[in-house]
């Protein structure tokens, strides 16, 4: 049977590692709330309205879509521990509205592959957070959970590029190598939470549990396809126009009177905007000035290659494939330290990544990774789009 990405490793191993630490619930609704904002979905555009989610997980992030009080709201999910979680948690919450005399909201949670999901409903909103890069065809998915937009609708989807990849990758790779297979893999989680330990305390806002995070960016057995906001945006060409992004990359300095027909250029212009901005995904803590699209493009060639390498490690185990990985990171270092004195500390970061893969494949139990444990990228990026035809 043909491998399904996330789904059978999920159902295997009878887990959803997608929990986050939502205790302060405040600033988790203020999070998603701004998120919401980058990607052009005010909450009066919610109230109301036809909302469906695929790949809801636990349902943390789905608490702050009920709260903004959809008329309907259709959660789908092929892991029956996630989409469990998530019946829990929602019914929960929603009886508590009714309780204190708010209006109702329709719910329905459906257990389904989402390639064979199919309902005659059409939504006003369709989520599709976390799991379209890495499926075997992700355009081809994007594309048919799109039919599911009525007309004048919103798409949200996640994309990941190679280059927005490269620190989670490197710490992927270093840890597929210390990793013991021969442990049960909640263990093997558990034994290398102590390599990650100083790189997650460098992240402030991080509210998925450590273990959780190995589970699944480290042990999970990665095998489709990136997506990059390119592929996304090509993938519902003519049918869906760019309405917005986090990180909010799109600047459109066109005049309202000259823009004729509500597709006319603003998909190119986006694209255009995605490629002169790549080097801005590799490292969240830094904003770095345009640049031409051609380096850009130029680089992820290097982070593409990195990418093939780190996937083929995940069944080879060669050392000299950790030696490719490097090779392919320094060249990426290069061209962004190509972009001026303000770009060396995020060089140096990758370059000390580097040096960490070289490690781990002479030998090294315990890498010191020097300034890569603060590197995290912005490697998801949430992209909104219209259905205008």
């Amino acid at each position: 049977m043909k491998k399904r990405p996330f789904l059978d490793y999920y159902t295997e191993h009878e887990i959803s590692p997608v929990s986050q630490d939502i205790s302060d619930q405040g600033r988790h609704l203020r999070r998603r709330n701004a998120l919401y904002r980058h990607v052009g979905i005010l909450p009066a555009l919610v109230r109301g309205r036809r909302v469906i989610e695929f790949g809801p997980g636990g349902g943390f992030n789905s608490v702050h879509t009920l709260g903004l009080a959809p008329a309907r709201y259709v959660l789908v999910d092929g892991n029956p521990t996630g989409l469990g979680l998530t019946r829990e948690r929602l019914t929960t919450m929603e009886a508590a509205k009714l309780q204190a005399g708010e209006s109702a909201t329709s719910l329905d949670f459906v257990l389904s592959d989402f390639e064979a999901f199919d309902t005659d409903e059409r939504f006003d909103i369709v989520i599709c957070e976390g799991f379209l890069p890495l499926q075997l065809d992700p355009k081809s998915m994007l594309r048919r959970l799109a039919t599911f937009v009525a007309p004048g609708g919103v798409m949200v989807c996640t994309c990941v590029d190679a280059a927005s990849y490269i620190p989670d990758l490197i710490r992927r790779a270093v840890g597929q190598a210390l990793v013991d297979r021969s442990l049960p893999l909640t263990e093997q989680a558990r034994a290398l939470a102590p390599v990650f330990e100083r790189h997650f305390a460098c992240l402030p806002g991080m509210s998925r549990p450590l273990v959780d995070w190995i589970l699944d960016n480290v042990m999970h057995p990665f095998f489709g396809q990136l997506m990059p906001i390119s592929d996304a945006i090509d993938a519902l060409d003519g049918e869906f126009t760019v309405y917005g992004s986090s990180p909010h990359l799109l600047t459109d300095w066109r005049w309202y009177k000259d823009i004729c027909d509500e597709c006319d250029g603003a998909n190119e212009h986006a694209r255009r905007a995605w490629a002169r901005n790549i080097h801005n995904l590799i490292d969240h803590s830094v904003v770095f000035p345009e640049r031409d699209a051609e380096e850009n493009l130029a680089m992820l060639a290097h982070a593409d290659a990195f990418v093939r390498h780190c996937f083929a490690f995940y069944e080879d185990r060669s050392p000299d494939l950790l030696l490719d990985m490097a090779l392919e990171i320094r060249a990426v270092a290069e061209s962004v330290a190509r972009v001026g004195e303000q770009a060396a500390g995020t060089a140096q970061k990758l370059h000390d990544g580097a040096a960490a893969l070289e490690a781990v494949a002479g030998g090294a139990a315990s890498p010191d990774f020097g300034s890569f444990v603060s590197l995290f990228g912005r490697s998801q990026q949430h992209l909104s789009l219209v259905r205008v035809r």
